[in-house]
């Protein structure tokens, strides 16, 4: 057992909401337990301004900081962001602070498969009960089975080949640090765009400099007065498989190079929390009782 101390406003739901990582999950609101993967059956229970961790595995509790997204200290970055916008990232800390990044690198296949299931879809609604089925397959099953048992969207047809391919660069991408490197390979597979290999980076790799960029993180972006102008195009696979972002002819008319150049090291954190916002408040209307309402462009124009 291991106690770990945490901010009082630590809340397990919205912890695991916007991670790929939740279908490894069964969470509720003081109590989370792993169940499948790398270390299943670890038990997390909160209690007031401390979390409890369960499991017979020492090697096991010490993972639970990977899980909790105790790994990211968003305070430590705030030098790393352009001048211009920390008064939205100070913001963000108050509110925000003992948020991490919730993750299972030890899962990567597992993972691979969440963020490649959740392209044009509802990830709560059908990627999220996809992967529950997927999970409690024997492993001997094809993936062509597993298919036939869920039904007939795009995602679920495209991820045979797109599995079979992770697996001949898994080994390579396990131990590659330099992460264009890593993207171009994640590329290099069939039906996979910028969005998932940057979800890969952040989320496998753990690498905060990078982050998917959704209709999430655009909406909220688009919000606020100094964040609106990083609103360009979408990152394009072509020049993605070609260039560093440095380098690249598209840059100052990419949305991912600007955000990532202006929110540096926070831009991972910064998109879990765009997905919170947008999904928690802004699609459900809930203006009145958002913390960043006075920052917001849709509430003061």
């Amino acid at each position: 057992m291991r106690l770990i101390k945490v901010d009082k406003h630590f809340d397990l739901e919205k912890l695991f909401y916007p991670s790929f990582a939740l279908p490894l999950i069964d969470v509720s609101r003081d109590r989370a337990v792993k169940i499948y993967g790398y270390c299943s059956g670890l038990i997390i229970k909160k209690y007031e301004s401390f979390l409890e961790i369960i499991h017979e595995n020492r090697i096991c509790l010490d993972y639970a900081d990977e899980i909790l997204g105790l790994w990211i200290k968003p305070e430590m970055y705030i030098s790393h962001v352009r001048s211009r916008y920390r008064e939205l990232v100070d913001r963000l800390i108050d509110i925000y602070g003992w948020l991490g990044i919730a993750t299972s690198p030890m899962d990567d296949i597992e993972l691979f498969t969440s963020i490649f299931l959740s392209r044009a879809t509802d990830f709560h609604r059908n990627t999220v009960r996809w992967m529950k089925i997927f999970l409690t397959l024997p492993r001997d099953d094809s993936i062509d089975r597993y298919v036939e048992l869920i039904g007939r969207s795009f995602q679920l047809k495209q991820l045979s080949v797109a599995l079979k391919e992770y697996y001949r660069v898994r080994d390579v991408l396990a131990i590659e640090e330099d992460m264009y490197r890593v993207r171009k390979m994640l590329l290099s597979i069939s039906y996979v765009g910028p969005k998932v290999s940057d979800a890969y980076i952040l989320f496998v790799k753990k690498n905060q400099g990078f982050a998917p960029i959704d209709r999430n993180l655009r909406e909220f972006l688009g919000r606020f007065y100094q964040t609106r102008e990083l609103l360009h195009q979408d990152p394009k696979k072509d020049l993605c498989s070609k260039y560093i972002c440095e380098n690249c002819p598209a840059r100052e008319r990419c949305t991912s190079y600007l955000y990532r150049d202006a929110f540096r090291s926070l831009s991972g954190w910064i998109q879990n929390i765009a997905y919170l916002q947008n999904k928690l408040y802004c699609l459900r209307r809930l203006c009145s009782s958002c913390l960043l309402k006075d920052m917001c462009l849709s509430i003061n124009t």
